[in-house]
């Protein structure tokens, strides 16, 4: 038995929406207005007035020492060009932490919505897809999604809790929560440099000072068992993923929710999992998000066994994202 002090939660638990929405009074929505000029540039950390910073203390508490999920709901968007949009969101994800790259050329800044064609299947990239995108983390702290604008159909948000994961496989499966404890191999999601392997070893789960931490993600899992030379995933290793993945997907363990636009959806990757279901765009509704990693300075302790996806595993460290190419290294 690991004794973890993570929260764990399911679905039922989070029917109130007051346990994970925070919404933003009116004082603050007038203060964030504030915050970005008309030339779309923003008016810097300095010009932040109490109320903001209360909002982003608590919310900074509540994603690293409660349940890891939170939306800010009410982010005012009106009348605001793209480039104002995104001044805005960075500077409220920098309230939060340091954001880190995202592509090994230094994108801070994602923009999430359909792009046409096989592109994102082909680099396992698939949030730039509107197809269904199964439960995964990400590599950084604390995952920011600002909604811009909603599809016609269809963009459902999924989150779930992995501390409910490892307590659903620690009392029906031990034998599977033993082999997601053990390395897998991992395909590096974005080509690295010459030199650098194309995959890595690492496993789902660790545990350092009763945290938790979870790393999923399928694709990337069995890309990297089939590279030439490495081992095919063994029977009980497929048994155990599989096992993961339909905890996850079970209706009373995960909460389902579709988003609108003004919402910023905050989640602790080390404890929370995110996906979505597939879309429908129309002329008028297209799905359009705004999308940061940032890096807490109130974070947990990793395991050594993480260091290829976060680099720096100290608490409190600058980590997760990418190497940039200027650095010669992913």
């Amino acid at each position: 038995m690991k004794m973890l002090s993570d929260q764990s939660w399911l679905a039922k638990d989070m029917q109130d929406a007051n346990r994970w929405v925070l919404p933003i009074d009116a004082s603050c929505q007038q203060a964030l207005a504030c915050l970005v000029r008309g030339d779309g540039t923003s008016t810097g950390a300095a010009s932040l007035d109490q109320s903001l910073q209360n909002l982003f203390v608590t919310a900074s508490e509540r994603l690293e020492n409660d349940t890891g999920l939170l939306v800010l709901r009410g982010i005012p968007l009106e009348g605001l060009s793209l480039n104002e949009q995104q001044n805005l969101f960075t500077l409220m994800c920098r309230q939060l932490g340091q954001l880190t790259p995202q592509t090994k050329e230094g994108l801070l800044i994602g923009e999430v919505r359909h792009q046409a064609g096989d592109a994102a299947a082909r680099i396992g990239r698939w949030y730039g897809s509107n197809a269904e995108l199964g439960f995964h983390s990400d590599r950084c702290d604390v995952l920011a999604l600002l909604f811009l604008q909603q599809s016609s159909e269809g963009g459902v948000s999924k989150v779930c809790s992995s501390v409910a994961i490892h307590q659903a496989l620690e009392q029906r499966h031990p034998e599977f929560l033993s082999v997601l404890y053990e390395p897998f191999y991992w395909r590096n999601p974005e080509r690295p440099w010459p030199g650098i392997p194309a995959y890595f070893e690492q496993p789902v789960f660790a545990s350092t000072r009763q945290r938790l931490a979870c790393c999923f993600n399928r694709f990337q899992i069995e890309a990297g068992h089939r590279y030439p030379g490495n081992p095919a995933l063994t029977p009980i290793q497929l048994a155990a993923l599989n096992a993961f993945e339909n905890i996850a997907n079970q209706p009373d363990v995960h909460l389902e929710v579709r988003l609108q636009s003004g919402d910023l959806q905050l989640l602790n990757n080390h404890i929370v999992l995110h996906a979505r279901s597939s879309y429908i765009d129309s002329e008028v509704k297209t799905r359009h998000l705004l999308r940061a990693w940032v890096s807490t300075p109130n974070s947990r302790e990793l395991a050594p066994s993480f260091a290829a996806t976060f680099h720096d595993c100290r608490a409190g460290a600058l980590r997760g994202g990418y190497h940039l190419a200027t650095q010669g290294n992913c």
